[in-house]
């Protein structure tokens, strides 16, 4: 195969003019980018995974060859390119630059068809730009089960209200049933905590609220940007609530460790459940993609109402009586909204598959 250099080609982009081996730089990245995409082109066809079909090779190129746009043989006439060839063959790369600057392979020049006589993978490329692209269409059939697959669950839909409406919505949901709840078990807690104690475990609570609910809020948009993982948020907000309440208080003397913990989880529990099922009204007015993550989310959410209703009502500061029963109504309440969520996603896999 010929490896002497090609003459020196001048090209266009935009108003600035080059040459292939001199010209701005700018011009010369540009004919460097061109030229490895022809060498990638090539090797596809050598490692034999040239299998697109017409239709996305005649795109693959337009890609390729947008950034360039060769004039010099496009506007030079036959029998002057025959001049400048004259004496010795066209090379593979002026035949790349030959076939770009042509919208038609049809009458190619002798020197061309010389080389394309005598170079397999050239003439593999031309035969390739030549194949018939109608012969690939899908058939009348296959179009009609696509358009059928699209159309057949498609429904109408409503605008989703703005992301701050739906903040206010859990936002309305946590204050109702904290409020209910802490008026229903009395506010013996409140009374016990001292001033350092109240800011920091509700401070922490309102800020643990505030991060959950903005992700479900985010969650029900799709496309929405995260400031941390939803996955992660959750299990983030726990761990740190734990840590938070090792710190804040200190182990104490409790006779009844067993039957007071199964009451203070009762209780939080009945008031997480509901706060769980108020989330929910609200949650399926949006677009959630992940019913499971979501879900853990808003059981998290619940958690914290629950939580937070044990705080303002339960006098007991012993630090292992808040670790293993009040922080247990988080952690069931966010393992509550995983299962849920996990089944939900299941049952919309068995209706889409048809229960295969």
């Amino acid at each position: 195969m010929p490896t002497e250099p090609g003459p020196k080609l001048n090209f266009r982009v935009g108003t600035i003019r080059g040459s292939a081996t001199g010209g701005t730089g700018k011009c010369r990245r540009r004919m460097r980018a061109y030229r490895n995409r022809l060498v990638h082109r090539r090797e596809l066809m050598d490692e034999g995974s040239w299998d697109l079909i017409p239709a996305q090779r005649s795109l693959y190129f337009s890609a390729c060859l947008e950034p360039v746009r060769l004039t010099q043989l496009a506007q030079t006439s036959p029998d002057k390119r025959g001049r400048m060839y004259a004496g010795r063959s066209m090379t593979c790369n002026e035949i790349d630059d030959l076939i770009s600057s042509r919208s038609s392979l049809s009458g190619l020049p002798p020197l061309a068809a010389e080389h394309l006589a005598g170079c397999e993978r050239c003439r593999n490329l031309v035969r390739v730009l030549q194949e018939d692209s109608s012969r690939h269409a899908p058939s009348q059939r296959g179009l009609g089960q696509i358009k059928a697959a699209v159309l057949g669950d498609l429904e109408p839909v409503k605008p989703l209200a703005p992301a701050f409406a739906f903040l206010v919505a859990f936002g309305f949901i946590f204050l109702a049933v904290t409020a209910v709840g802490s008026f229903q078990l009395r506010a013996f807690g409140w009374g016990v905590l001292n001033i350092p104690q109240r800011v920091v475990v509700f401070g922490s609570l309102a800020a643990g609220m505030g991060l959950l609910a903005s992700s479900m809020a985010r969650q029900m948009f799709p496309g929405s940007k995260h400031l941390v993982s939803p996955g992660w948020l959750p299990v983030g907000v726990l761990v740190f609530l734990t840590l938070e309440a090792a710190a804040l208080f200190q182990p104490r003397v409790e006779l009844a460790f067993v039957s007071n913990g199964l009451g203070c989880l009762r209780a939080g529990l009945s008031y997480a459940i509901p706060g769980a099922l108020l989330l929910w009204l609200v949650l399926r007015h949006g677009a959630i993609l992940s019913p499971k993550l979501t879900a853990a989310t808003a059981g998290g959410f619940a958690g914290l109402i629950g939580l937070t209703v044990l705080e303002v009502h339960c006098p007991i500061l012993n630090r292992y009586h808040i670790l293993i029963w009040h922080m247990g109504v988080v952690l069931l309440s966010m393992l509550g909204g995983l299962s849920l969520g996990a089944a939900w996603e299941r049952i919309g896999t068995w209706r889409k598959d048809g229960f295969s």
